[in-house]
């Protein structure tokens, strides 16, 4: 995932104060201005002055702060549709589960808010952690789900008779030939290769999911009774770094299943094509 600071350096400010509502109102100004009455010096006088404002007011703090508080604000809403959008695709069990999950995060909130000793900064910072908990706990059901399709469309005794047979025939197989069984078995054994990651990742994704609800509980639990907002804190703290400790894991298989779709439709071809 791109860091913020990262992102920062992808925003181009030049374009962003162009771009500015206030500027291109100028602008427009200027050009009628220009038609209007005042001809070229007023035309040049406006070029002037805008390649003056495009040097200075993206260098400004002030600017820069703004346009990045707008773009993470753009970003958050990008990233909440994204969620709806991922929540509708879950089956119906992962959706209950998910549910499920939010209304404990939603007790744990109510009963924590209403302690006299938590700062509005620490309730703000829980809050975040919920919501990236949640956020997280959705990609890893969605890719628990993909991996179960993929599972499904993978055969992997059937990629392993086929090596088998492929052995057998590139012995007795002219030059040409067995060049191309050779990439044949290079492939199967790379679609082996990527079975045998899928099933030990979706392990740690199912381990990953059960953890995450067994420390929403625990939390939730101690909610009710628990005086002092430090304990869940550190709580949350340590579940946090067990949870991006899973982030690389999640990458991988994200990008995995990118690679995987071609061989899942390739698979079903050849399937037709037995038949």
């Amino acid at each position: 995932m791109a860091s913020s600071k990262d992102i920062k350096n992808r925003i181009n400010y030049t374009k962003e104060a162009f771009l500015s509502q206030y500027n291109l109102i100028s602008l427009a100004g200027l050009g009628l201005f220009s038609l209007i009455g005042g001809g070229i010096p007023a035309a040049m006088l406006g070029v002037g002055a805008e390649l003056l404002y495009l040097v200075l007011i993206p260098e400004m703090k002030r600017f820069r702060r703004m346009v990045d508080s707008r773009k993470a604000v753009e970003r958050r809403s990008e990233k909440r549709q994204d969620m709806k959008e991922m929540i509708r695709k879950l089956k119906l069990s992962d959706r209950k589960r998910f549910f499920e999950l939010r209304k404990m995060a939603g007790v744990i909130e109510t009963n924590y808010s209403s302690l006299s000793s938590i700062s509005e900064s620490m309730m703000e910072g829980w809050q975040r952690k919920l919501y990236q908990l949640q956020d997280t706990y959705v990609r890893l059901l969605n890719l628990s789900s993909q991996q179960v399709k993929y599972m499904k469309a993978t055969d992997p005794q059937e990629i392993q008779d086929d090596l088998e047979k492929l052995s057998i025939e590139i012995q007795d197989a002219s030059s040409r030939v067995r060049q191309i069984q050779k990439r044949r078995i290079d492939i199967l054994k790379k679609r082996q290769d990527r079975f045998e990651k899928a099933k030990e990742h979706r392990k740690i994704i199912q381990a990953q999911l059960s953890a995450i609800e067994d420390v929403m509980m625990l939390i939730r639990d101690q909610s009710f009774t628990i005086k002092d907002p430090n304990e869940i804190s550190g709580q949350l703290d340590n579940l946090m770094i067990d949870v991006e400790s899973t982030e690389d894991t999640v990458q991988e298989m994200e990008a995995l299943f990118d690679l995987t779709d071609s061989f899942e439709s390739a698979s079903q071809q050849r399937h037709r094509i037995r038949r």
